[in-house]
Parts: C-alpha cells; structure tokens; sequence
C-alpha cells in the first residue's frame, strides 16, 4: 500500500467514524499535510466511496430479494455474500436470483 492509499484509507475511516468532519474538512487536511499529493489521493477516497457505495447498495438489493423469494432461509446466506469482493460474482448473484429455486443454488453461483 503506497503512502497515498494509506492516507486515504485512513482519511475515509475518519470520514465514516467521526461526526461532523466533512469532504471539504478532508480536502482541507489533505491539502496542507500533502499539497503535492492532495488531488491523487482525493481521487482515491472518490473511487473508493463510489465502490463502496455501489457494493452496498448491491448486497441490499441481493438481501431484500433473498428474503423475499426465500424468507429466512435465503437471507442466511448473506454473512457468506457480504465476503464476496470480486464485483463480478455479486453480479453472477444477482442474475442467479432470478431462476434460483432454492438458497443453495444461489450459493452454488459463488462457492
């Protein structure tokens, strides 16, 4: 992990974890502990919320469709989804939804 990501990473915790600090109070701090370095790494806090962002939405939409095509049973399934990083088995999730008869052949679909 570079100095930058770090940075970031560490930024964002900030931006989730503290009450009242803003974009534009990250931007600040940026700025004037890395001027050379603040538009990269606001670039890289961007993608990274805009990836979260699409992630979670993604995992409610899987969870409200599993409760509501398999009630209970489905939505156990979901500590096992939530592990999935790969943005391309959460979409083979997705679609599986649609002909899935049961929980396990939506698990078949990331196992």
């Amino acid at each position: 992990m570079s100095d930058a990501d770090f940075v970031a990473a560490l930024l964002t915790y900030f931006a989730a974890a503290g009450k009242g600090l803003t974009e534009s109070d990250l931007k600040k701090i940026i700025a004037t502990v890395f001027p050379e370095q603040a538009d990269g790494m606001m670039a890289v806090m961007a993608e990274h919320w805009t990836q979260q962002g699409w992630r979670d939405g993604v995992l409610n939409g899987i969870k409200l469709a599993l409760d509501i095509k398999f009630g209970a049973d489905g939505v156990r399934l979901m500590p096992e989804i939530r592990q999935i990083k790969d943005r391309n088995k959460l979409k083979a999730v997705q679609r599986a939804l649609k002909a899935a008869r049961s929980p396990d052949e939506v698990r078949r679909v990331y196992q």
